[in-house]
């Protein structure tokens, strides 16, 4: 995908789809694959006066976070677990 394109989509992400406003505190989440998307959508998203949050998922972490909550589970360690609920 070219870069123009990828901007273009940004653009419209931001400006049509969400129609993000000055002040507003935008949160992208993404897969590292989608980098060059985040990264137009963050520099879009700053331009139009907003502050941008970026959450990008790292494979395995997911999975490593469910076999610990199966574990502690598995335990009936409830104060860890109310931990992780809460």
């Amino acid at each position: 995908m070219t870069d123009d394109l990828v901007e273009r989509w940004a653009e419209l992400l931001t400006g049509y789809c969400l129609d993000v406003q000055p002040g507003e505190l935008v949160l992208v989440g993404s897969e590292l694959a989608a980098r060059p998307l985040v990264e137009a959508c963050y520099r879009s998203i700053v331009r139009r006066g907003a502050l941008p949050m970026v959450r990008v998922d790292l494979p395995g972490l997911h999975e490593y976070f469910l076999e610990y909550v199966l574990t502690i589970i598995a335990n009936q360690d409830s104060f860890y677990l109310s931990r992780l609920i809460l």
